[in-house]
């Protein structure tokens, strides 16, 4: 069973060029996944167009069924 589905076009930062294009996995149930790759490759662009952070997403994120998500950023700002 699908618990994550991400079909992202274009994401990326307002004024800026699109930090990642064409995207598209899915996540199913007791899977792990990971994104690897050198720095400006766009794993933090992606992980925030999932989590809803980015201003300029193309594309869409479905999370199935009653999952619950967490985002720990790069650097976390405590409040």
């Amino acid at each position: 069973m699908e618990v994550l589905r991400v079909e992202i076009s274009q994401a990326g930062y307002t004024g800026l060029q699109d930090a990642v294009k064409d995207i598209c996995f899915s996540l199913k149930e007791e899977e792990s996944i990971g994104l690897i790759g050198p720095n400006g490759a766009g794993k933090s662009t992606t992980i925030k167009a999932i989590a809803g952070l980015l201003p300029e997403v193309i594309g869409k994120v479905e999370i199935l069924g009653e999952q619950k998500c967490a985002y720990i950023p790069e650097q976390p700002v405590f409040y």
